[in-house]
């Protein structure tokens, strides 16, 4: 089933999620493995990033890489807020 994740990094910017990005994504610009769709942006207090995955399992193998990642990163943001969601539901234009 396919499953939503979001983070939300208060006080967070665009140089430290490319930084994340840099280091947890493959180099050649194409998604980690069972992620299907990458949203990322600023907002108001922060940055959001929007993951759709294949599975729940796939995001959970991703996240034991990403995490230390984020808490290694010297001057990055605090740990990100997280919302998940197993979809149930799918409308596209």
């Amino acid at each position: 089933m396919p499953y939503l994740i979001t983070h939300f990094f208060e006080g967070g910017t665009q140089e430290q999620y490319d930084a994340i990005i840099s280091k947890a994504h493959p180099s050649d610009g194409t998604l980690p493995p069972g992620q299907l769709h990458h949203f990322a942006g600023p907002t108001e207090d922060g940055f959001l990033v929007v993951a759709l995955w294949d599975k729940k399992e796939s995001n959970d193998a991703f996240q034991q890489a990403l995490l230390p990642i984020i808490g290694g990163l010297e001057g990055g943001p605090p740990p990100p807020q997280e919302r998940t969601s197993e979809i149930t539901n799918k409308l596209s234009s």
